[in-house]
């Protein structure tokens, strides 16, 4: 019960020093209720125990489990996650977010700054890229299980090189940030060069067909 209440308790003292946030900048009405939904959605995921400390002593097979239940299935099966090394998922557990767009809003821009990878969790999404040379626009449709910006998770670039817009009315996603990713792979690239590489490769694999 006290875990609760603590939880409780940090998650509104959360939620006021967001609300002071956006009155100091005056934020319109619209603004405030993106913000207000993505950080319920942020704090209501997080624990006041350290999951990672006590996940620590446990050997790599019994954290591969516990990766495997506690994130969703299509976290766990994403290619680039597939690629990890055992029990190193684990350290996802306490990263991955769920967020949430509406209707006709934009996730990401061609050509502007992005930090975040995305997996649809549910709800439809639209993908386009736009040609300027030839100055057409390709679009295809996003559905549940597709996932978009992993190059820029894995601080191999900063913009986007698409722009994805929510297709119904609430579309759930799963985020990891660059940070994040950062914080959980650690010192992958030089502990185990190999399977950084791998998941560097499938970050890079073309999945979908636009058109």
């Amino acid at each position: 019960i006290s875990n609760a209440d603590a939880d409780t308790a940090k998650y509104y003292e959360k939620m006021d020093s967001v609300a002071v946030w956006m009155k100091h900048h005056r934020f319109p009405s619209r603004i405030r209720r993106q913000i207000r939904c993505y950080y319920r959605a942020y704090y209501s995921q997080r624990l006041c125990i350290d999951e990672q400390e006590l996940m620590s002593d446990l050997n790599p097979a019994l954290k591969q489990n516990i990766a495997e239940f506690l994130l969703h299935e299509l976290v766990v099966t994403h290619p680039i996650f597939a690629k990890l090394p055992e029990g190193l998922m684990s350290k996802f557990i306490t990263l991955v977010r769920l967020t949430r767009a509406a209707l006709g809003e934009e996730i990401v821009v061609q050509g502007e700054e992005s930090r975040s990878m995305f997996v649809i969790s549910t709800g439809l999404c639209e993908v386009s890229v736009i040609d300027w040379d030839a100055r057409t626009v390709s679009k295809a449709p996003l559905p549940e299980g597709e996932s978009f910006g992993e190059l820029c998770a894995l601080n191999m670039t900063f913009v986007s090189d698409v722009t994805v817009v929510a297709k119904r009315d609430e579309v759930q996603l799963f985020v990891i940030n660059l940070e994040d990713m950062g914080i959980a792979l650690g010192s992958l690239e030089q502990d185990d060069e190999e399977s950084f590489a791998a998941i560097k490769e499938a970050a890079c694999e073309p999945d979908l067909v636009i058109c």
